[in-house]
């Protein structure tokens, strides 16, 4: 066995330990984050999608009477007026702006909160598991140095859980960002990505 699969196998068993510790109450909660988190990005593909017509309305008026759909959206609500129209869209792109901003705040509240409840729970099994070890192990080694070591490794541990469960918000937003750039061009989005993923290649290889 080479010491990648060794590797892959502690990480999956640590993890499944990690996961075994949590109360259940918890892990519905990690749950329902991780499905926010995909509204969040979803939120922010509605804000991006609400802002590409409205600014091609401001550069380009005469794409209301070439469009379908925009056409039938301005009979079915009675305008007759381009700043109405302009208006409109402007409401609609400022009330999109507010929910993604709203489920993103929400969604950060809710991760700092979780990572502190899961700091607690994983505190508590270190403290219980040291505290019922036998006696003789209590004698032989130092207990401030024990404490001290926990209180490390839980703040790594919670430092490590942050980290993670923001990395699967970020990832929700491309996602959603990247598949609609994809749907609109997708030979311009792989051009910006293929740019990206140079340029921070670069910036690693320079900052190491």
């Amino acid at each position: 066995m080479s010491l990648i699969q060794i590797k892959k196998e502690n990480s999956i068993q640590l993890m499944s330990s990690f996961w075994k510790i949590l109360r259940s109450k918890t892990k519905k909660q990690i749950v329902f984050l991780i499905i926010l988190m995909q509204f969040s990005g979803l939120a922010e593909l509605i804000s991006l999608g609400s802002l590409i017509p409205f600014i091609s309305l401001i550069t380009n008026p005469d794409l209301i009477n070439q469009n379908i759909y925009s056409n039938f959206f301005i009979r079915f609500l009675g305008y007759k007026s381009y700043d109405s129209i302009i208006f409109t869209f402007l409401i609609l792109f400022l009330i999109s702006i507010f929910l993604s901003t709203s489920i993103r705040i929400l969604n950060l509240w809710l991760t700092e909160k979780m990572v502190a409840i899961i700091g607690s729970q994983l505190s508590c099994e270190a403290y219980r598991r040291t505290i019922y070890q036998n006696y003789n192990v209590h004698i032989e080694r130092n207990s401030s140095e024990v404490l001290k070591s926990i209180t490390i490794q839980v703040d790594k541990t919670i430092s490590v859980i942050n980290s993670f469960l923001k990395m699967i918000a970020s990832l929700a937003i491309v996602f959603f960002v990247f598949g609609f750039l994809i749907y609109t061009d997708w030979l311009v989005s792989l051009q910006i990505t293929l740019i990206l993923t140079v340029v921070y290649s670069l910036i690693s290889l320079l900052t190491r």
